[in-house]
């Protein structure tokens, strides 16, 4: 959500409309993964994360769409949330090299904690 406060401190059309995306992708992708970690404690009824290491053998599909959510959260290319950030960060490269560079480095930290 960094991104998204960052864009509208921008103050530009361009980047409140990626704010906006922004917010959009977080929501549905927050929102199915913590419909996911509920589906998978209702399934395993535990919170062990050792004793949920065979979770893609006790339901595949499960697993599939756990996946596919934390890749959309981390900003796969190609998926809403890639997009706005990719324009909040080339809208950012234009007034300010300092900070395109941090949010750069907080993508790579955004992906080494979900995985």
């Amino acid at each position: 959500m960094n991104y998204a406060v960052l864009s509208i401190t921008l103050i530009d059309h361009s980047s409140l409309i990626s704010s906006v995306n922004y917010m959009i992708a977080h929501a549905f992708s927050s929102t199915a993964l913590f419909f996911c970690i509920g589906l998978i404690y209702d399934k395993t009824n535990t919170r062990e994360l050792l004793k949920l290491n065979n979770l893609i053998n006790i339901n595949p599909v499960l697993a599939g769409f756990f996946f596919l959510f934390n890749i959309v959260n981390i900003g796969f290319p190609f998926t809403y949330s890639f997009f706005a950030e990719i324009t909040i960060l080339f809208k950012l490269i234009q007034l300010n090299f300092f900070l395109f560079i941090l949010m750069s480095l907080a993508v790579l930290v955004n992906i080494f904690y979900t995985f």
